[in-house]
């Protein structure tokens, strides 16, 4: 019966190393950084849209005077 109790023993703790609890296996959120340099190209690639759009139409409209 010693030995029954050993293995169940040793099985518990190796059960106890190989699985992780379920709070553990969450996914980590960004940190504050890594939050902002998100938004930072978010809103860096907002702009440049924005810029080439406004390009495109400053174009047209210098085309339609041109054709007047």
């Amino acid at each position: 019966m010693n030995g029954r109790k050993e293995s169940f023993c040793f099985l518990r703790q190796a059960k106890k190393l190989f699985t992780q609890p379920k709070e553990q296996m969450r996914p980590v959120p960004p940190s504050g950084g890594e939050k902002a340099q998100e938004q930072g190209r978010e809103l860096a690639a907002k702009k440049i849209k924005t810029i080439e759009r406004d390009k495109k139409e400053r174009s047209r409209q210098g085309e339609l005077r041109n054709r007047l």
